[in-house]
């Protein structure tokens, strides 16, 4: 083998474990499909009344809880997904207060669906109107209110769905 042979083999091997590297860093991939499609109208969320009625409804989603007490709520369930109503997802987080009672729900996708994301919100129920915080944009859906940003503010994005006090307290 000549030495300019040998030096093309190591150019192209260095590439692709380069290349493979990335891949492996930033891809957006699934490894082992343990990642659901999570397919539902967020106005459903007002019918969850309780964590059970959650795991009721979604039984595909392997959710792990823990207590995390936030102006969310006192408990948070998430589990990584890999797309909502067909864009693609990293993640569903649902709140819920010390009686267990659903008071929130995040949706995390990344930057780049931003607009899908919003587009499929403003078909689903109107068009979001800017808040009085400056680059937030909500609509009232089901007792609550789904707020998220206009701009997606980095790598990720969040949609967050929040019970309107009064419903909270039922």
């Amino acid at each position: 083998m000549t030495p300019s042979t040998m030096k093309k083999l190591v150019m192209v091997g260095s590439l692709a474990s380069t290349a493979l590297t990335l891949y492996v860093l930033f891809g957006d991939h699934n490894w082992f499909g343990d990642r659901q499609a999570l397919r539902f109208d967020v106005a459903e969320l007002a019918r969850a009344e309780d964590g059970q009625a959650v795991f009721r409804r979604f039984p595909e989603l392997p959710l792990r809880c823990a207590v995390e007490r936030s102006a969310l709520g006192a408990q948070a369930c998430w589990s990584e997904i890999a797309s909502y109503n067909d864009i693609p997802a990293r993640s569903v987080t649902f709140y819920f207060d010390g009686q267990q009672r659903l008071t929130g729900w995040k949706l995390v996708t990344r930057a780049e669906h931003h607009q899908a994301l919003r587009a499929h919100f403003e078909q689903r129920y109107g068009a979001l109107a800017q808040t009085e915080q400056a680059g937030v944009l909500s609509a009232a859906v089901a007792g609550g209110t789904l707020a998220m940003p206009a701009q997606a503010p980095g790598d990720d994005t969040e949609a967050l769905w929040l019970l309107k006090p009064a419903a909270a307290a039922r």
